[in-house]
């Protein structure tokens, strides 16, 4: 992974990260289904606030159509940050803004399902569009 592929936004943050932090985020990004399968590694709760701010820098990026691929990358290493911190934290402040980002993005993925052509129109009627 290159890091600098995201921008100097997420290098910075990146680069801010203890040596700890940035295995936990390498070990969750390379596994294939890291909510299942994360080796136990051990979790300090400052890390708590450096994965936040990752996330944070991961999510401000535009979406940037003409690089769809890179796209598709940084967010998956910002789900793969969202799923160390829902694994490891002790913290209802980590939770709520996990939930408010599940929440910020309730109406890209309602609107990524009703763009996409459906027999009977199912995605857009379960998801409330007309």
């Amino acid at each position: 992974m290159a890091i600098e592929d995201f921008g100097p936004t997420v290098t910075s943050v990146w680069n801010d990260l203890r040596t700890t932090t940035r295995k936990l985020i390498e070990s969750a990004w390379q596994s294939a289904a890291p909510q299942h399968s994360q080796a136990v590694m051990p979790y300090d709760p400052r890390a708590d606030h450096e994965l936040i701010r990752l996330l944070e820098a991961l999510d401000a990026q535009p979406v940037q159509a003409e690089n769809a691929e890179a796209g598709r990358r940084a967010q998956r290493l910002a789900e793969a940050c969202a799923n160390v911190l829902i694994q490891q934290t002790h913290s209802a402040e980590v939770f709520a803004l996990l939930i408010e980002r599940l929440v910020r993005d309730v109406p890209r993925v309602r609107f990524r399902l009703s763009s996409r052509r459906c027999p009977g129109g199912k995605a857009k009627r379960a998801f409330g569009a007309q």
